[in-house]
């Protein structure tokens, strides 16, 4: 079977209210990472069924080292095929907690440079 786990700013404590949100579908009993092809494969399924369900602006992107489903519209979420991402973001958010006043003011300083240049 399957699983589908959020990861990113949401997990981290990150996010902000214009963040989309990023979610990954896994294999649950799988041992190794999927090849770049079967990740490519499960996502355009992904990508089938949420335009079936009525989801607008659903883009495959399979051309990145990391492929992903990109939902555009008014729900704006990414959904890739690897867990790793998740377990860098559940250490990330250890990071975020034990150094917050930190890491907050310079996400929050990063976030608004990258709007300004784009």
């Amino acid at each position: 079977g399957y699983a589908v786990m959020c990861y990113g700013g949401v997990v981290q404590n990150l996010a902000s209210v214009d963040s989309d949100l990023d979610l990954t579908i896994i294999e649950v009993n799988r041992r190794t990472k999927p090849a770049h092809e079967e990740q490519v494969q499960l996502l355009q399924q992904v990508g089938k069924v949420l335009e079936e369900q009525g989801f607008e602006g659903v883009e495959l992107i399979s051309s990145c080292l990391v492929p992903v489903v990109r939902v555009s519209s008014v729900d704006r979420f990414d959904v890739s095929a690897q867990f790793a991402a998740v377990r860098n973001s559940w250490h990330l958010r250890q990071y975020v907690h034990k150094n917050l006043n930190l890491i907050y003011p310079l996400v929050t300083c990063v976030r608004g440079w990258a709007k300004q240049t784009g």
